[in-house]
């Protein structure tokens, strides 16, 4: 790897990691060529063991947009000590009511869950996944809120 690199090693390894995980969920080097500008010799070199060859981030945007997943995104996300948190699609008609008391009851469900987590002074297995799961329905849920009123006061409605 050349000298001139800000990140640890090992972000780059996983940043390595992250691109061949896409390719490989686009089917491999051979049908990620057939989605990006990028031939698939160039492909394999970029996803390969050269520390100095990467993805170039239009290809990194074709291959997410292609099979769904952010995960290229979700590792410079995480870099940027940042949370990835996917934006609901497309309207669903009048949420705005439903999803305010949706977003309520979990966040008294976050409240909850937590609170019996910690009574102990820790937080730790079972009591950690059901918490952290909580905070996804509930960062989730405020995406939806916030697209909703982004709509309403878009179209005049607010």
């Amino acid at each position: 790897m050349g000298e001139a690199r800000y990140l640890p090693a090992r972000d780059y390894f996983g940043l390595k990691a992250a691109s061949r995980a896409l390719v490989e969920h686009n089917g491999g080097a051979t049908d990620a060529a057939a989605i990006t500008r990028a031939d698939q010799p160039n492909i394999s070199r970029q996803v390969g063991n050269d520390m100095d060859r990467f993805l170039a981030i239009d290809c990194v945007a074709d291959l997410e947009a292609a099979c769904g997943e952010p995960i290229v995104t979700r590792k410079l996300a995480e870099f940027a000590d940042c949370l990835l948190i996917p934006v609901p699609r497309g309207a669903r008609g009048d949420v705005l009511a439903s999803e305010a008391a949706t977003v309520t009851q979990e966040f008294g469900k976050l409240l909850t869950d937590f609170g019996a987590a910690v009574r102990d002074g820790s937080i730790h297995g079972r009591e950690a996944v059901r918490v952290l799961e909580d905070i996804r329905e509930l960062m989730t849920g405020l995406a939806t809120l916030a697209e909703d009123i982004k709509a309403r006061a878009g179209a005049g409605n607010g």
